[in-house]
């Protein structure tokens, strides 16, 4: 639980200054300093919803309404806050993929370091 509020704080904190791909990385290194595979997988989905969620929220109800009706018009999706489910959705996979490729990652070089 304090894994995952630290490392949500820590996104929170860096994603307005940094690309939305330093996710992947802050999931890795999530994934590499996870006990199991599950605790991976499951920690990577929440933190990265969190981090996503809590300033697409935000923007939504400060003033970010407009362009998210036209986005979703755009795209043809009939609801803006289908839109946000959409976004959340991608971006958990994103998550649970990176984590669960840090995590392989360790034990690869766990197996084969001397």
């Amino acid at each position: 639980m304090k894994k995952i509020l630290l490392l949500s704080l820590l996104l929170l904190c860096i994603l307005p200054f940094t690309p939305w791909y330093i996710i992947a990385l802050a999931m890795g290194f999530n994934g590499w300093i996870s006990s199991s595979k599950k605790e991976a997988l499951i920690s990577g989905g929440i933190i990265t919803s969190i981090a996503w969620l809590l300033p697409l929220i935000w923007g939504y109800f400060s003033g970010g309404k407009l362009l998210m009706e036209r986005v979703s018009t755009m795209l043809g999706i009939p609801h803006p806050l289908l839109l946000i489910c959409i976004s959340i959705l991608l971006i958990s996979v994103v998550g649970l993929l990176s984590s669960l490729s840090g995590y392989l990652s360790r034990k690869v070089v766990n197996e084969f370091s001397f």
